[in-house]
């Protein structure tokens, strides 16, 4: 699985929107937003659930398959609109 940090840049970039663009829409610190991105900081839940729809982005938690797990056991996703 992608890294969430890399998964925000991809999407930020198609989009043509800057960090601080995201990081503003988003309510979240520039300089936080950047470190996820990044990969310095893990985001929660709450924190995705701010910057995602900055990007166009949803949430969704899916079945646990072999790939990295959340405490919970489940996933998670970032998907498009």
């Amino acid at each position: 699985m992608i890294p969430i940090g890399l998964q925000l840049r991809s999407y930020r970039i198609q989009q043509k929107k800057t960090r601080k663009a995201v990081a503003v829409a988003s309510g979240v610190d520039y300089y936080h937003y950047c470190g996820i991105e990044k990969g310095q900081y893990s985001p929660t839940l709450y924190t995705l659930n701010r910057i995602a729809p900055a990007l166009g982005l949803r949430l969704a938690l899916v079945a646990n398959d072999d790939s990295e797990t959340l405490n919970s056991g489940r996933r998670l996703e970032v998907q498009n609109g």
